[in-house]
Parts: structure tokens; sequence; C-alpha cells
């Protein structure tokens, strides 16, 4: 077990399986003579609670990598010691094959044919397991039960054609986002199924979407009202009155895997589309919206016209960048958040990663990179630089849109940055100890790039019900000794 979880004590884990009167005596010998045979190995320690090994609940995270961008994570509760296989039957991920030990797809997909080797595609599922920071490969069967740990972390990986193994995300990274997302869901309204207001709920649809989570089914607590349920048609179609809320309605619909040509009688693609101008040959002004109209397109499965990208790529400012409004009175100076969506939606919209405005604007966001990792909203604002998770994350997106290898980055991957800002609950904070004005929009923007997902997001994969889990923290018994 990870050293990390033998050094802390938890009494909720201990409190399943020994009573109040036990667990009162042990810790009073605890202070007066302390406890050596806890410290002595997890055997030892559970023996000399009279704690059966194979009752204790503990918590594991499946991964599962679909393809480049397309990454899943489940959080479970188990016992005793289980098998991959049983791993992903327990995070609902229904895997196939001719018989547990040959696994063939997960949640239908992979190889059409039920052959593990892939007799019809040149591919197979790899699988992996987290030693330390890094994935290891699994040397033995999906069948065998090898998953045993608090925390374990196994990964699936679909091959790239020819056999070509390769691993999922980074494994830290998808670990928070699992959390995060659990985290988001106890803040969800169980009365009406919402986040408060429309734009609130539909940016927690998109990271709901992007894990793979049926939003017909994600509610906070048995018989309450789901995510899908508050996004009326009358409050989706109010917040798709302009080009920028019918954009981003359609990413996140989309994302979630809904009909956004016909979402509850709303054709949101149309929502889009009549905001375009002949003459100027876009859907807005202002860059940021811009982006959003043309990432919905792409969402939407339409072709962004020709004149849109050039009208985006023409509102680039001197240096490479952006800003989110065109106004300079009110947008002085370049943003990351404006630079981070205008690229992504030009590389969405099939301008390729060499295009002049492309590499500028990925330069220029590289350059505004904090020695702490991150990034702030604005590098030259008089208000303040200091990096925050919001801006992290929408860079981030961009630069794996644009395929940029993070850890060159002069201050290293902005990964570190977004998990130095989760907190024990599964939150991430805006900056340093601040939540935020709005205390969940952190998380819900970390969620995405951690699933290594860029602006738009979809995935060859089926929606699943994400269960709740909750997360099991063992611990033991520190050891007191007497002088």
């Amino acid at each position: 077990m990870n050293s990390a979880i033998k050094n802390n004590f938890c009494f909720k884990v201990l409190g399943q399986f020994v009573s109040p009167i036990f667990l009162g005596v042990v810790l009073v010998l605890a202070t007066v003579i302390g406890l050596p045979a806890l410290l002595a190995g997890d055997t030892q320690a559970q023996e000399a609670l009279q704690i059966d090994p194979q009752e204790i609940t503990k918590t594991a995270y499946i991964v599962v990598r679909y393809g480049d961008n397309d990454v899943v994570v489940r959080r479970i509760n188990f016992t005793g010691i289980i098998s991959g296989w049983r791993a992903l039957e327990l995070a609902g991920l229904n895997p196939s094959g001719p018989d547990p030990s040959s696994l063939a797809s997960i949640n239908g997909y992979g190889n059409p044919d039920g052959d593990p080797f892939g007799t019809v595609s040149t591919r197979f599922w790899g699988t992996s397991h987290i030693s330390g920071t890094t994935w290891a490969f699994n040397a033995w069967g999906v069948a065998e039960p090898k998953i045993s740990e608090n925390g374990h972390v196994e990964g699936f990986s679909w091959s790239d054609p020819g056999y070509a193994g390769i691993d999922p995300p980074p494994p830290m990274g998808i670990v928070a986002a699992a959390d995060g997302l659990q985290w988001l869901r106890g803040q969800q309204s169980g009365t009406d199924g919402g986040y408060g207001n429309a734009s609130k709920s539909i940016e927690t649809l998109l990271a709901v979407g992007a894990n793979g989570c049926d939003p017909a089914q994600w509610r906070n607590g048995t018989g309450n009202p789901s995510l899908l349920t508050y996004l009326s048609a009358d409050r989706v179609a109010a917040y798709a009155g302009d080009a920028a809320g019918a954009g981003k309605a359609v990413v996140a619909l989309a994302a979630a895997q809904q009909i956004v040509t016909n979402y509850l009688g709303l054709n949101l693609v149309v929502s889009i589309t009549t905001h375009y101008s002949d003459t100027q040959g876009s859907y807005s002004t202002e860059p940021g919206e811009q982006a959003w109209a043309m990432m919905g397109l792409v969402a939407g499965r339409e072709t962004v016209p020709v004149t849109a990208a050039n009208y985006l790529t023409g509102l680039m400012r001197a240096g490479g960048c952006w800003a989110w409004g065109s106004d300079p009175a009110w947008y002085p100076n370049c943003d990351t958040n404006g630079t981070a969506l205008a690229v992504q939606a030009l590389l969405a919209s099939g301008v390729p990663t060499d295009n002049i405005a492309v590499v500028s604007g990925t330069t220029w966001l590289k350059s505004a990179q904090n020695s702490d990792g991150g990034f702030p909203y604005d590098p030259q604002s008089a208000w303040g630089t200091a990096s925050d998770t919001n801006s992290t994350a929408y860079v981030l997106q961009a630069l794996l849109a644009a395929q940029q290898n993070l850890s060159m980055l002069m201050y290293g991957t902005p990964v570190d940055y977004l998990l130095s800002m989760q907190q024990v609950s599964g939150q991430f904070y805006w900056q340093g100890s601040s939540p935020g004005m709005d205390a969940q929009s952190p998380t819900r923007q970390a969620i995405l790039p951690l699933l290594d997902r860029p602006l738009p997001t979809s995935s060859v994969a089926g929606l699943t019900t994400c269960n709740v889990s909750e997360k099991y923290n063992l611990c033991y018994l520190p050891l007191i000794s007497k002088n």
C-alpha cells in the first residue's frame, strides 16, 4: 500500500469494522504505550485491529483511452482483490470478449468480431497500471485478480493501427479529473438538477459529457432530477440567444451525445448560423464569440466557412494573439482565454497546425506562462498577473489541440499547476487559497484538459451511467513511543 496512505489515520474506514468501545481502547493504548504492531505492515495492522482485509472497502480508478484526445475515467469501490475485467464491470464500462480472460471491446468499442487479437482489425486493448507516477505494462491477463490496493489506477488503451501499443494520458491528471467530477456532482441541486443557472449547467454538461457520463442519469441523489432535466428547451433557447451561447451549447450537448439539430425541438446549429453576416464573413465581431460559434459548427458536424476562419485570423493583434473582445477600450491587451479559444477554433475548423496564426498564437501562449507553471488571464494586466485555474485550463486545451510538447515548456507542464490547485475534497481553487467568485467554475474548466480533451470534444464510445463512488482513504495509527 502507498506509504502516503499508511502515514495517515482515518476513522471512517476503521469505524465500519471496529466497535466504538474497541476503537476507544485502541486510541488509549496508542497514546500511552504505542502500538508498534500497527506499523509492522498492512497484514499485521489489520490483524491487530481484527479487520478482515477482504472486507475493507477501497477505491480504484479505471482509465480507458479509446483514442487520441478520447479518454474517460471511472472511480470504483471494491473489496478484496479484483481483476481488470471485474474493475471494468464495476465501472459500468461493459467489457466483452470470448471469455473474461480475452478482452475484445469496452463499452461496445474495439474489435468488432469479438476477437481480442483483432482478426478484422490490427488493434488490441493494452492494459497497464500506475507504478509511482508513470504507466507500467501489465504482464498478466485481464482475468487475473491483481487489483488490491486502495488508490490503484488501472489503464486500458486501444492501440494504434499495426498493433502499436500506446499509454493513456498522464495518469495523475486523470485521477484528479475523476475526483473533480465527483465533487461537482455533490454541488448539483437536488431540487431541479441544475447548477444555479443555464450557463453553469451547460459548462457542467460539457465536463460530464466529456467523461462519457450520461447527463440523463447525472443526479445528486436517487430519484432527484437529472442535469438533462434542468436543461429544458426554454432554458437552452434563452442561453443560445447569441452566437457564443449557441456555439457553446452545441459543443456541450454534442459532447454529451445529444441531437443538437433537434434538442427538445430546438435546432441549435441554426441558432448559430442565423448570426452569420455575409458582408463580414463572421458570426460576431468579438473574437471569443466568433471562436465559440465556429467550434459549435464543428461539434454540430457542419463545415466552417473559410471566410469565418479568415475573419478570426484578421482579429489577431500585433504579437500574434487575441483578446476576448475587440474593443481596445475594454480589452487593451491580448489575453490567454481569447487566444486559447481562437487557436482551438482555427484548428477545429481545419486550419493546419503550421498555419502562421496558429503558430503565432501558441508561441504567444507559451510566452505567457508563469514560473509556477500556470497561466494568468492577462500577462500585462495592471490588476495582477498571477496564474489561475480557468486560464491555465484554456491554455492547456489549446496546446493539446496544437500538439505541443508540454514537457518542453519553460516552466514545465501546466498539468502540475492544475494539480496543485486541487483540494482534498476534489474541488479546484481558482487561485492559491481562493475558490473564486464562482467556486464551481475552476473545477468545471480543469476537468477537460486533465482528461486530455481540447475543444470541441466527442467520443467514439457511448455514454454510461456514472455511479456515485465514495473515495476511501485507508490509514493506520501512528506510532507514539514513550521517551
